[in-house]
């Protein structure tokens, strides 16, 4: 009896002892399998040492050319970098430039058909079409550039914030499909443009690891130029640019965010299952805030309480801004800015635009109203609420706008102002965003609850408000009725939407201005506010606070 239950425990041990081993073993063979599918698609460029390009489909197409040179003298267009005041009139088919035969060399003929590329990723297109193969060079013994993987950025509408946006989040969603960092890149602006103030969101991004390809091709030339010097080394015998590995980044027009692009980010290493369909755009909202050190403490739980007091102050502070340049109704700010989302600073000039010069942020009238029987809102502080109306007024943006002219304002945005305060909604104001530096556009924005303003590139920062906040745009009845830019942008980030269009008899082509009816004002912003209200209580119930 006992030897055979011996020999039963014996056999149980070893079944056992054996299922251990059996086991181990598979999550050890799960662990490789999954390291390596983390790391196939991100890491294949440095490996494969033999191919010299490498096309990787994300939805977006990104090319990826390895020990390759640039040759600077195949550039023709504008150096870039000027300032914009110098260059007036400069046509934009000079600064986007053309990349002739044999901009970028190789020894080996690229594996990418035409065909494997979508029509609308021009730049993409122009780079490879541009591609020299050189059999007679021996390319092992050129000293590559290697201490950083070159990014090769085409934008073209440099000074709209819109555009601005699908060009970082291309660049963004490459270093993050590529897993790259941020310390490990530099990135080379293809372009021709002017300075523009835009421009201080890629060096801040991207901390300063940039340099225009104008500075390569005019690297001795004594033009004085600080912003076109050259950061990355060139050989001093054939004057070429040697990179070990170089990216071409879909322009702008290609991106996943651009308005007509029904696009989704194919990464099927991605671990997440909330990732707003793939497209990371709550990461791409944290790049941003990070590269200006700020961070989201928006929360929903306190907000309540806290809200009001934080954001008066930042509204004040950034509106007082406003009121210092617009006292006299001023429209017409001179500023190399595009005037619906960018900073500026020089306000020189007058207009006619109703209701800006003391609507700004200007709180005085607070106390006059706090008793008014119109006040519509319980007692659960909602209406410590941010509201924020983006102001469109002229300015000076690129050599092709030298009057500064701005189209689609409002002309009655003091009454849109009063209306709110009427109602109970003191912490709301009238903010020119060219007044304000990137930085306090940023923080203003992540503490906005319900962003109001007309068809324009400003509204782009939907792409920066809570998670819980509301969008209201407004369309006059001559222009941009069916566009769709903000509308996609709140379906990204899950955002409520609301829209005014306006009618022919309220609006004034001529002039570009539009009366908004203070009524339907009303009416639609009370829609949005209680559908705000509704959201805010379902995250709270969400949350358990």
């Amino acid at each position: 009896m006992n030897f055979r239950r011996k020999i039963f425990y014996t056999f149980r041990l070893r079944t056992i002892s054996k299922f251990t081993v059996i086991l181990i073993l598979a999550c050890f063979m799960l662990i490789s399998i999954y390291v390596t599918n983390q790391n196939k698609n991100h890491h294949n460029e440095i490996d494969v040492e033999e191919t010299s390009t490498e096309l990787y489909n994300f939805g977006v197409n990104i090319v990826v050319l390895k020990n390759v040179c640039i040759d600077p003298s195949k550039v023709v267009g504008a150096i870039g970098g000027e300032d914009p005041m110098k260059v007036p009139n400069q046509p934009e088919s000079y600064e986007l430039l053309n990349f002739q035969y044999g901009f970028i060399k190789t020894g080996v003929k690229p594996n990418i058909k035409k065909e494997q590329l979508h029509s609308y990723e021009t730049n993409v297109i122009k780079f490879l079409e541009s591609l020299e193969v050189l059999d007679s060079v021996d390319w092992k013994t050129k000293n590559y550039y290697k201490e950083k993987i070159v990014l090769l950025v085409t934008r073209v509408e440099y000074a709209n914030l819109y555009h601005t946006m699908t060009d970082l989040y291309n660049t963004f969603i490459t270093i993050k499909l590529l897993n790259l960092t941020i310390n490990n890149i530099h990135i080379i602006i293809a372009d021709g443009h002017p300075l523009g103030n835009l421009d201080e969101i890629w060096y801040k991004l991207f901390k300063n690891s940039i340099t225009r390809i104008g500075s390569y091709r005019y690297a001795t030339d004594n033009n004085n130029n600080n912003n076109v010097i050259p950061l990355l080394p060139i050989n001093n015998e054939d004057h070429l640019l040697y990179i070990n590995k170089l990216v071409i980044v879909p322009y702008g027009y290609a991106s996943p965010l651009y308005v007509d692009k029904d696009i989704t980010i194919n990464n099927t290493n991605t671990n997440s299952n909330n990732n707003n369909d793939n497209m990371y755009i709550e990461e791409f909202k944290q790049f941003l805030l990070n590269g200006y050190n700020l961070i989201d403490t928006y929360n929903v739980c306190n907000n309540d309480n806290n809200n009001g007091k934080n954001n008066n102050n930042n509204g004040n502070n950034n509106s007082n801004n406003n009121n210092s340049n617009n006292n006299s109704g001023n429209n017409n700010n001179g500023n190399n800015n595009d005037g619906n989302g960018n900073n500026g600073s020089n306000n020189n000039s007058n207009n006619n635009n109703n209701g800006n010069n003391n609507g700004n942020i200007n709180n005085n009238n607070r106390n006059s109203n706090n008793n008014s029987n119109n006040n519509i809102i319980n007692n659960n502080n909602y209406k410590s609420i941010q509201i924020i109306i983006i102001s469109r007024n002229n300015y000076y943006s690129h050599p092709r706008n030298i009057k500064g002219i701005i189209n689609r304002k409002i002309n009655n945005e003091l009454q849109l102002l009063n209306k709110l305060k009427q109602l109970g909604f003191y912490n709301s104001f009238i903010i020119d965003l060219i007044n304000l530096s990137i930085n306090e556009q940023f923080k203003l924005i992540i503490n906005t609850n319900i962003l109001i303003g007309m068809h324009g590139a400003g509204l782009t920062y939907t792409l920066l408000l809570p998670n819980t906040s509301s969008l209201i745009e407004l369309f006059p009845n001559y222009c941009c009725q069916g566009n769709k830019h903000f509308i996609k942008f709140t379906e990204l980030r899950h955002l409520n939407y609301n829209a005014y269009y306006g009618l022919s008899y309220n609006d004034n082509k001529q002039l570009d201005t539009s009366y908004i009816p203070i009524n339907e004002f009303e009416l639609i912003f009370m829609q949005t506010f209680h559908k705000w209200k509704e959201n805010i209580e379902k995250e709270k119930k969400k949350r358990k606070c």
